[in-house]
């Protein structure tokens, strides 16, 4: 498993997307924040990831209300999937640790 931490300001919070898994008819909730890493005025980098469930749907990460503009550091990891239909991949990154900086 692929783990790093990035610090950086909270750029955007994307709108809330919902639905209901076709499989197993449960209902999943996921909405995208993007971390803009900065140094001497400079962007180095922008990470996005998504926050699923009631994160998604509070805009919180645990007791923490997240906003545009915060200052944080979040640890990131990464996941593959593949696709059973057309064999494409792609990464997924999820948080499992964030803080206000």
């Amino acid at each position: 498993m692929v783990n790093f931490e990035i610090t950086g300001v909270i750029s955007q919070i994307g709108p809330l997307r919902e639905g209901v898994n076709s499989e197993s008819g449960k209902p999943w909730a996921r909405r995208t924040v993007v971390i803009n890493q900065t140094e001497a005025d400079r962007e180095l980098a922008s990470v996005s990831f998504d926050l699923r469930g009631d994160r998604a749907l509070e805009v919180k990460w645990k007791d923490l209300p997240l906003v545009e503009g915060m200052h944080v550091s979040a640890q990131l990891g990464c996941h593959t999937h593949q696709s059973a239909k057309t064999g494409a991949w792609w990464n997924e990154l999820y948080c499992f640790a964030l803080q206000r900086c």
